[in-house]
């Protein structure tokens, strides 16, 4: 059921969200069929906005989906810095998507606490169908940053201090999780990533890389 590994440009943004929404819209339709629930991590960041914007218009067995963070920063609940406030605002009471088919991550306990909890609840469930990952300038996919120790905790979930971008405290599913996702896509977005697209010998070794996709969903202005 995975995807063959390519490489994917799109001129305009909205292009690319059309285009990626419906290749989820398919896999997802095509898990549901096969195994009558789906489960898919999201990103957080500006990427997947306008994605999640054209997903919730295609008609979707929304009651066998179920949602988690990559990732998210300590934060209280309702913080506008959650990555979980996407889903909020873009699904949750618009399509019919349970509340309980959000799996939040409890970053409000802190990054230790936080990331023992949700380990619990990876560890009975089943391996993501799709993993939609952001990427940053400088590879990192979640909140798991270049030759950051968090790469290497082989948990579930993985704490992170002292993370290069604020706020410092953060909690992310683990690489070696997300690894194991069925369909791995990566979503481009902003041309601070051009430097890295310009080779795969570039992004050798970065938290995007060692994931190894499946699919980049590309913005052409990025790749220039």
């Amino acid at each position: 059921m995975s995807l063959q590994n390519e490489f994917l440009f799109y001129p305009h943004s909205e292009q690319l969200a059309s285009a990626l929404a419906d290749e989820l819209a398919r896999l997802i339709l095509m898990v549901v069929d096969a195994r009558a629930v789906c489960h898919m991590v999201f990103p957080g960041g500006r990427s997947p906005y306008m994605v999640l914007e054209k997903l919730r218009g295609i008609d979707l067995p929304w009651k066998s989906l179920h949602l988690y963070p990559s990732d998210e920063r300590c934060v209280p609940p309702g913080d506008a810095a959650r990555n979980d406030r996407l889903i909020d605002e873009l699904l949750l009471g618009q399509v019919s998507l349970p509340a309980e088919n959000l799996h939040r991550i409890p970053a409000e306990l802190g990054p230790e606490e936080g990331a023992f909890r949700y380990s619990q609840l990876l560890k009975k469930t089943a391996r993501f169908d799709i993993a939609l990952l952001g990427m940053g300038p400088d590879g990192h996919i979640a909140s798991l940053f270049p030759n950051h120790p968090a790469i290497y905790d082989s948990r579930e979930a993985v704490p992170v201090l002292n993370a290069p971008k604020p706020p410092s405290s953060r909690i992310s599913i683990g690489l070696q999780r997300l690894k194991q996702s069925l369909n791995r896509l990566v979503v481009v977005i902003g041309d601070d990533k051009l430097p890295l697209l310009n080779s795969w010998g570039s992004l050798r070794g970065t938290p995007v890389a060692l994931i190894e996709p499946n699919v980049f969903y590309i913005h052409k202005a990025s790749s220039k």
